[in-house]
């Protein structure tokens, strides 16, 4: 028996995106979708990619913005990024 050990990290094509976002934009506006590549055994549970936002606190009614876990799908989480200050 064989085993794959997560000895590949996954990788972004870019370390930074850029977007832009209208004020009004309503909760569930897609805004942008970042994927990533691992390069571990695709028979494996290794290969698995979660995303995450890093520097915002989610539980926090400030949260302006969420991504799907499993997608990388980024969409406005505020009701309105109406008075919101640039990020």
């Amino acid at each position: 028996m064989a085993g794959d050990a997560n000895d590949n990290r996954p990788t972004l094509p870019t370390t930074q995106y850029h977007t832009v976002v209208k004020e009004l934009a309503p909760w569930g506006t897609e805004i942008l979708t970042v994927q990533a590549a691992d390069n571990n055994d695709p028979k494996t549970d290794n290969v698995r990619i979660f995303y995450r936002l890093v520097g915002q606190i989610l539980e926090s009614s400030r949260a302006l913005f969420q991504v799907d876990r499993d997608s990388g799908v980024i969409s406005v989480q505020a009701g309105n990024l109406e008075g919101a200050a640039p990020q």
